[in-house]
C-alpha cells in the first residue's frame, strides 16, 4: 500500500519542482528500498512510516557501511516522502521530529606538497619570464648608445605604453 503514496509523490515532485531524472531515480530507489525493509519489518501501509520503523531503517542505513552522501541522499528522500504525506494531512506527526540525522562529511582541504609547490613557482616564474620576452619583442628600442658599459635600453611601446629602463 506504501508503494502507491510513494507513486503519486514521486508523480507530484516531478510535476511541481522539476526534478531532474537523475533525483527521480534516486528518490525512487530510496523509497522503495524502504517500502521494502519496513514491509519486512512487519509495517503495512502509513504504519510503515511510524518513527520506530523509521529510526530502525537509519540504524539498519549507517550499519550497512554507505558513504555518507549515499545515507544523507536516502533520508532526504524519505524526508521529503514524509512531509509531502504531512502536507496532505496523510500523516499526523513528523516520525523525523527529533531524530538526529547524520552530518556531512566535513573533508579538510587538500595542501600542495613541498614538491607540488616547487612546480607551481618554477612554472609562474618560466610564464613571468616568457611575458618579459615577449615584451622586449614587441617594444620599439631607442637610445642605444654602443659605449654604454651599465647595458640599460630605453623601450618604448613596453607594457602599459611606458617608457622603462631594462
Amino acid at each position: 500500500v506504501l508503494e502507491g503514496w510513494i507513486q503519486r509523490f514521486l508523480q507530484s515532485i516531478q510535476g511541481a519542482r522539476n526534478c531532474s531524472v537523475h533525483t527521480l531515480r534516486a528518490y525512487t530507489g530510496a523509497l522503495r528500498e524502504y517500502s521494502e525493509f519496513s514491509a519486512a519489518s512487519g509495517a503495512r501501509g502509513l504504519d510503515a512510516l511510524e518513527r520506530s520503523v523509521v529510526r530502525s531503517y537509519l540504524v539498519r542505513l549507517q550499519g550497512r557501511r554507505l558513504s555518507r552522501a549515499t545515507v544523507l541522499r536516502k533520508v532526504s528522500a524519505l524526508r521529503s516522502f514524509c512531509r509531502h504525506l504531512r502536507d496532505a494531512e496523510l500523516l499526523k506527526r513528523d516520525p523525523f521530529l527529533n531524530l538526529p540525522r547524520p552530518r556531512r562529511d566535513r573533508r579538510l582541504p587538500r595542501f600542495l606538497t613541498e614538491g607540488e609547490m616547487q612546480v607551481m613557482l618554477d612554472e609562474a616564474l618560466e610564464a613571468e619570464h616568457a611575458d618579459r620576452v615577449s615584451e622586449l619583442a614587441r617594444a620599439a628600442v631607442r637610445g642605444v648608445d654602443e659605449h654604454d658599459v651599465t647595458g640599460d635600453l630605453v623601450l618604448d611601446g613596453a607594457r602599459d605604453e611606458v617608457q622603462r629602463e631594462v
